[in-house]
């Protein structure tokens, strides 16, 4: 029986992973350093307090690398492409049916409160969710389980009743490894992850039906 559907964020729900790349792509370039999108790839999904990414403008420039200035470059760059977003295909017309059918919906994500919460509500979804548990929120981010963990434990249902739709196989394997079943919708340009142990692989929201979710967890 399904009970609940946890959504990831970033590349899930809004394509913010495209424009995090074009960001970091452009400002690397000034320093002649190509970011590549077959590179960027492997660092999708993971948690950001977990690798580095201005790491090869440091190591080039030394002493003369301005850390903070660059950040918030990027920052800015980020933030005024995600605003430009949209909603990933689906999502809107998804979330609907699930409310419309009494199933919980919350968020799982890699990224920390700051950035969820503010996309969340500028997209108007906070109200549909109820729950949104981030990167902050527990010890160790996808691909270890302790997000959905702390997810159902809110929630209150089992993991076996909820399914993940994630983009990343980080997030698959966090979710599997909570005992969700799992959708995974990859991005276009993904090539590099691996994501055979999802339940489901499509290639947009906009094709998983309510029928599709419960069979998952019948």
């Amino acid at each position: 029986m399904l009970n609940a559907v946890i959504f990831d964020f970033d590349g899930t729900l809004v394509d913010t992973e495209t424009c995090e790349f074009e960001a970091r792509r452009s400002v690397f370039a000034e320093y002649g350093i190509e970011l590549t999108m077959e590179d960027w790839q492997h660092v999708i999904g993971l948690a950001t307090f977990e690798f580095d990414p201005l790491k090869p403008l440091a190591d080039k420039l030394g002493d003369a690398f301005n850390r903070a200035a660059t950040r918030a470059r990027v920052s800015y760059e980020i933030n005024r492409q995600v605003r430009q977003q949209p909603l990933m295909d689906g999502v809107e017309a998804l979330m609907d049916t699930l409310i419309a059918n009494n199933i919980t919906i919350a968020v799982a994500s890699n990224s920390i409160h700051s950035w969820v919460d503010n996309w969340l509500a500028y997209h108007g979804l906070l109200p549909k969710l109820a729950t949104v548990v981030c990167r902050d929120d527990v010890e160790r981010g996808k691909p270890h389980p302790d997000l959905y963990n702390l997810v159902a434990e809110r929630i209150g249902f089992a993991p076996e009743t909820m399914v993940s739709i994630e983009d990343s196989h980080t997030g698959v394997m966090s979710a599997k490894a909570a005992g969700l079943q799992s959708v995974a919708v990859p991005l276009p340009y993904i090539t590099a992850h691996d994501y055979s142990a999802a339940d489901l692989i499509i290639t947009s929201i906009a094709d998983l039906s309510l029928d599709t979710l419960n069979d998952l967890c019948a």
